[in-house]
């Protein structure tokens, strides 16, 4: 079972988010915000990163996937953002990011993504 790491500070998609892909064979834990993201990616070990890039508080999403890439090398990330993709491509330029995808996705196109960057 793949483990996964789903970072989202809006509630309802994080939960359907979660839910489906749980449906769908993955271990799937959550956080709502970078500072816990982090705490839960460090304990967990995840495979695979499924991080929205604008998060509240001190630690934004580039910094989720930096120390979480830093800690495991192999991790496979994906970045959701609402931002333009050029903007986030040219932040993420030095890391191992497997897909920039545009809010809002699809449950289908999200996990599809997943299983193409190689997790499952």
């Amino acid at each position: 079972m793949t483990k996964l790491l789903l970072v989202d500070d809006e509630k309802g998609s994080r939960l359907a988010i979660e839910e489906y892909l749980s449906a769908r064979g993955f271990e799937v834990r959550s956080a709502d915000n970078g500072e816990d993201a982090v705490t839960v990616g460090l304990e967990m070990a995840p495979e695979v990163l499924v991080c929205d890039w604008l998060l509240p508080g001190a630690v934004n999403g580039l910094e989720v996937v930096r120390t979480l890439i830093e800690a495991f090398p192999r991790l496979n990330v994906l970045v959701v953002t609402g931002l333009p993709v050029e903007e986030v491509a040219r932040d993420t330029k030095s890391m191992k990011v497997a897909a920039i995808l545009s809010k809002p996705v699809g449950l289908a196109a999200l996990e599809r993504a997943v299983r193409e960057a190689g997790a499952g």
